[in-house]
């Protein structure tokens, strides 16, 4: 029988504004190294050839609300007009054990997480944030752009969004302006093994 281990996982919570390419670090740190991704949830339609429970555990504003109303959520927030979050099953049993987890939420997600960890023995001491910060505005416009997913008006809002979310970045634990994907990995895959080597 496998041994389970006695002392619980790490959770690395990892933000950015959308287009900052995280959701593409998680998926290659997930790959890559030790780490299980955290799967959220959202009532937003999925984009391209997302995949319900594998990139999102999509539900209608109705489910969502229910889901609410039963404290299912360990954290959640409305983004874009849209309801995100994460559910505390997929968080606190794969923490008791063990795992190491990946994190892929907002700002708002972040300081409700950091709220509930005040709450909860299991996660005091065991999460650290990563934020990811674009080189520029424009850059990340032309990012938001090559996706090919999102309106202009769309667009622009993120960027206004992305501006505050920046303003935000003092609360994390690692920050690191984006560059090249595999410049971006290595630095964020440096924190998370000098993390665990001190756990």
């Amino acid at each position: 029988m496998e041994n389970i281990k006695q002392s619980p996982g790490i959770l690395f919570v990892i933000s950015g504004p959308a287009g900052s390419g995280k959701t593409t670090l998680c998926d290659r740190i997930t790959n890559e190294m030790s780490l299980k991704r955290v799967i959220t949830c959202t009532s937003r339609e999925p984009r391209g050839t997302e995949i319900n429970g594998v990139d999102y555990h999509f539900y209608n504003k109705e489910k969502f609300k229910e889901l609410i109303n039963n404290n299912a959520f360990f954290e959640y927030a409305i983004v874009h007009n849209n309801y995100y979050g994460t559910l505390e099953s997929e968080v606190i049993e794969p923490l008791k054990m063990g795992n190491n987890m990946i994190l892929n939420i907002d700002v708002q997600g972040t300081k409700n997480i950091k709220k509930q960890s005040n709450e909860c023995p299991l996660l005091k001491d065991r999460i650290f944030t990563i934020f990811i910060v674009p080189p520029n505005l424009e850059e990340l416009k032309n990012r938001l752009k090559n996706r090919g997913t999102n309106s202009k008006e769309e667009i622009n809002k993120r960027l206004e969004v992305a501006k505050k979310e920046i303003q935000e970045q003092h609360l994390y634990d690692y920050t690191i302006t984006s560059a090249s994907k595999n410049e971006d990995f290595n630095n964020v895959a440096s924190f998370i093994n000098r993390i665990n080597k001190n756990q």
